[in-house]
């Protein structure tokens, strides 16, 4: 059973690692997530204060507890190394599932029960208003697994689109019309935010596995070889390199300059000689600077 909207169709092995990049991407913004906490039992807890009705601070008991299972889990999760986090990716899916899930759908009741009891004044539009800015965070915060997004739009939507469509009062059903074109809109946001982040991965991975390839061959090569950019600074140096000028602990980017003072400074060169070997080096590479403008200026 795929993880996530992907196309075309990913290997297994491939699969299970931009899988772990996803659960890995559910639990990277604490800010977007503590403020979800703090705004949804603030929504029961507000509509308790207005209207001193139990049922409200029951539902705020829950949203509350809810809170509490989701930071123990954020915390279990941050605490686990990140290997074994890849490794059990599923299970923290589900653990983040059942309280995302949990969480949004006890505020969509509560507001559909705001309805329902005519508490439509202050504690309905605070609380309704909690509920719509949640709508609108939860593609970009979940949208490493479209599936929990989905779950959270019925539970936290559909409660109200329900009581709406019922109600006496045709008038609230263009309300009920409005939350299905929001849940529509961001499902569809959120499938597209996921084949992003699964192409971003994937292509990130492919790009990692042929630097890996490149430096292997670098690093099997019998010369000495560094390679540099058109501002003298050495991106590449092979192990050979390193092992023939006894320049252990030196790592490219390094400037040319640099390179060729260590390695005078590491040949018990005089201070005199090491400098005049960095200049020959850095000449050499002005004159190789010079001819190639001329060529192109003349081309």
């Amino acid at each position: 059973m795929p993880k996530f909207d992907a196309s075309p169709q990913l290997e297994p092995d491939v699969q299970k690692e931009v899988h772990g990049d996803l659960v890995e991407s559910l639990f990277d913004s604490f800010g977007s997530f503590a403020a979800s906490l703090v705004g949804g039992v603030a929504a029961p807890a507000s509509a308790w204060l207005m209207t001193s009705e139990p049922i409200y601070i029951g539902l705020t008991i829950i949203m509350s507890l809810l809170a509490i299972y989701r930071i123990l889990v954020w915390l279990g999760h941050s605490k686990t190394p990140l290997v074994q986090r890849r490794n059990e990716a599923t299970k923290w899916e589900i653990y983040y599932a059942v309280g995302g899930i949990s969480f949004v759908t006890t505020l969509g009741l509560t507001v559909a029960i705001l309805f329902v009891r005519d508490h439509i004044d202050i504690a309905f539009t605070i609380s309704f208003v909690t509920m719509m800015a949640g709508v609108g965070a939860l593609s970009g915060r979940n949208a490493g697994s479209p599936k929990i997004v989905l779950a959270q739009l019925i539970g936290l939507c559909g409660p109200l689109a329900f009581v709406t469509a019922i109600d006496a009062d045709h008038r609230h059903h263009w309300l009920t019309f409005i939350l299905v074109l929001e849940v529509i809109s961001i499902k569809s946001t959120t499938r597209f935010l996921n084949r992003n982040l699964v192409t971003a991965l994937t292509n990130a991975r492919d790009a990692k596995i042929q630097r890996n390839r490149f430096k292997a061959a670098l690093n099997s090569m019998a010369q000495g070889l560094c390679m540099g950019d058109g501002g003298s600074i050495i991106t590449v140096m092979n192990h050979r390199m390193i092992e023939f000028f006894s320049i252990v602990g030196v790592t490219a980017p390094i400037s040319l300059q640099v390179l060729a003072w260590t390695i005078g400074k590491r040949s018990h060169m005089s201070e005199g000689e090491s400098k005049a070997f960095g200049d020959q080096w850095s000449a050499h590479r002005s004159e190789e600077r010079r001819v190639g403008k001329e060529c192109r200026s003349r081309w």
